[in-house]
């Protein structure tokens, strides 16, 4: 008996994983189509069926930090790291929310991201442009160097130069 229960209680988990997984798919699938309310509905069908799915929370944390509403992204992001607090895409992002609200917090945010992920440059580019507006710009644009050695298309470029031009004076 206690087999039984527990060979349908398998069954019925792997059929609800399944049924997470499909409307997973549904919800990246409209989400890259720019149908947001249906991935917003779908995301959130993944949740009722699998609440631990930090994909589904992640992108609805993104759909809103994109739709300008960041109390619920931030909500949505704090979520997929109470799944995974490792998830870099999720701190990278709860830092961007953030950021202007709690410098503290987003600093620290982009430091998990980067002991988690040292080789990814957006959270040192990130970190150091926080550095620099809070006038710790020693700090700061040493991750912004990290994150240009990381990827080329992060370097800075110097800032344009006016030609200069010599006038000979003449005499009359």
């Amino acid at each position: 008996m206690v087999i039984a229960l527990a060979s349908g209680a398998c069954g019925n988990d792997k059929t609800e994983a399944r049924k997470a997984t499909d409307s997973l798919t549904v919800g990246l699938k409209a989400q890259s189509e720019g149908r947001t309310d249906e991935a917003v509905k779908s995301y959130n069908e993944t949740l009722v069926r699998d609440p631990r799915n930090k994909y589904a929370a992640y992108n609805l944390g993104l759909i809103n930090q994109l739709a300008g509403k960041p109390t619920e992204a931030e909500r949505y992001y704090r979520l997929t790291l109470s799944i995974d607090p490792d998830f870099v895409p999720g701190l990278f992002n709860l830092a961007i929310v953030r950021t202007a609200s709690d410098p503290k917090e987003a600093e620290e945010l982009y430091r998990r991201a980067i002991k988690v992920s040292p080789d990814d440059p957006g959270p040192h580019l990130n970190l150091g442009y926080l550095l620099n507006s809070q006038g710790r710009t020693d700090e700061g644009n040493a991750e912004l160097g990290i994150a240009s050695r990381l990827d080329p298309r992060y370097a800075q470029p110097l800032p344009a130069q006016e030609p200069t031009t010599t006038t000979t004076a003449k005499s009359k």
